[in-house]
């Protein structure tokens, strides 16, 4: 793990060495987001300024001072999103905690810490080039096994986003699947049987996955389909684990009459949440890539109205019902509707995200009902919030008009929720059936001490 983490500084240190602008990242990162929250109430879609300012620039020499500037911005822009994913990590290591499981807090930070520390190293070696090959063939494209150098942002091809910058960002992604798979080593499942399962999925399938749709590849290429910010790439693909994961789990929990998971510590869950939530907000705002900032601030502003929206639905249907704790029904409606409005984010108007988020906290809330009712052995709810929001999400995104004016069909969305989750889901059931046949799935049950027996009393 400590290797992993001088591969992640590593890269950090690359990427905020922007070589083109004379003032620092610190600067840049300041500007760039003040003039983000300055947009906001942001424009419409479709009202966006013309912000194209990369036409005519082919080389370094073609860049003026002003653009430098701009440049430098995006850059820092996309280093913070990935400071923001990163702390969503921590987030879930805490609500993890809070659950008060048994087991000493820090156990959750140290698997949080790990899978960070494994994404960014295989990403760095070869997910990121597996993901974006350039070169598609087929299902399998072709890639190299290499480390990134240093290359000319402008012939980079993304707005002045440096090489080093886009592989970490793209390593958090995969850091997030992780830290929500494992986040199951406390309901009644073996830290190593959760690594068994994330592991190969963040470092293998979900790269592979990644070029079927972003990477130019075959489902981009089948139909009219879209997913901006990864309702499927990413909420979807971990909830469909997850709800795998949850079901297994649940059955091994009865058959072993293991005790329901505990009531969380409220204060340090909200805290969790809290992170949580902002690592989403550095998915879907980072997902524009640019730190142009009409189009940062709708995407913040649509993702904070959907969560605000579900988080309300969610949390009186939680008071209503009196099923679990208020702030479990609370998180789970935020993150949800964060997530509910990931496909399209960009595209979504303020009354659609409101739509959305209110639907999504009613589906979420309702199901989180249900499956405490079986003692669903999902301690951070990520089937729920991340599966159904980002099915929602996906079907969502045909409301909205892409930026090209072609919408996102029907039929290509349901390709993307059949196609993506199937290479991890299979992998997830060996892994499962392994660790059950085997005995590695779950804790042992220890044995209730008998209490010895009173004297009589004459």
């Amino acid at each position: 793990m400590l290797a992993g983490f001088g591969v992640v500084f590593y890269f950090f240190a690359k990427s905020v060495d922007y070589p083109l602008p004379e003032t620092s990242f610190t600067s840049s990162a300041q500007k760039v987001w003040s003039d983000i929250f300055e947009a906001i109430p942001a424009p419409m879609p479709g009202e966006f300024p013309d912000e194209d300012y990369l036409n005519d620039i082919e080389s370094v020499d073609d860049v003026s001072p002003t653009d430098a500037q701009t440049l430098a911005g995006n850059n820092a822009f996309l280093v913070t999103c990935t400071l923001l994913v990163l702390l969503g990590c921590f987030g879930l290591a805490l609500l993890s905690s809070a659950t008060r499981i048994g087991e000493p807090w820090w156990n959750s930070f140290i698997r949080s810490g790990t899978m960070i520390a494994a994404a960014f190293v295989t990403f760095s070696l070869w997910g990121f080039y597996l993901a974006f090959p350039g070169d598609h063939f087929g299902i399998f494209p072709r890639f190299s096994f290499t480390f990134p150098g240093y290359v000319d942002p402008i012939e980079y091809g993304l707005s002045g986003v440096s090489e080093w910058t886009d592989v970490i960002y793209i390593a958090s992604y995969a850091a997030f699947i992780g830290c929500l798979l494992v986040s199951f080593s406390s309901a009644a499942q073996t830290t190593a049987s959760s690594f068994l399962i994330s592991l190969p999925v963040l470092s293998i399938a979900f790269p592979l996955v990644l070029s079927w749709k972003w990477g130019a590849g075959w489902i981009d290429q089948l139909l009219n389909n879209a997913d901006f910010a990864g309702a499927a790439l990413v909420h979807w693909h971990v909830g469909a684990c997850a709800l795998l994961i949850g079901g297994v789990l649940t059955f091994f929990r009865t058959r072993n009459q293991l005790t329901p998971l505990p009531t969380p510590e409220p204060m340090r869950y909200l805290a969790g949440g809290a992170l949580y939530f902002l690592g989403v907000i550095g998915l879907n705002a980072g997902s524009t890539l640019t730190a142009a900032p009409g189009i940062v601030a709708s995407v913040i502003q649509c993702t904070a109205v959907s969560a605000a929206a579900s988080g309300v639905v969610a949390s009186i249907f939680g008071a209503a019902t009196r099923q679990g704790h208020f702030v479990t029904f609370l998180v789970a409606g935020v993150i949800g509707g964060a997530v509910a409005v990931s496909g399209g984010a960009d595209t979504f108007t303020m009354n659609q995200s409101l739509v959305i988020g209110t639907f999504s906290g009613a589906v979420i809330a309702t199901t989180l009902f249900f499956l405490q009712q079986l003692k669903w052995a999902d301690p951070l709810a990520v089937g729920v919030t991340h599966g159904l929001g980002g099915f929602i999400g996906i079907f969502a995104t045909c409301l909205a008009a892409s930026e090209d004016g072609i919408n996102a069909t029907f039929g290509g969305q349901l390709v993307l929720l059949v196609t993506v989750p199937l290479m991890s889901l299979f992998i997830t059931a060996i892994v499962l059936m392994i660790a059950g046949a085997t005995g590695f799935l779950t804790y042992e049950k220890k044995p209730t001490p008998v209490p010895p027996s009173l004297p009589r009393t004459s």
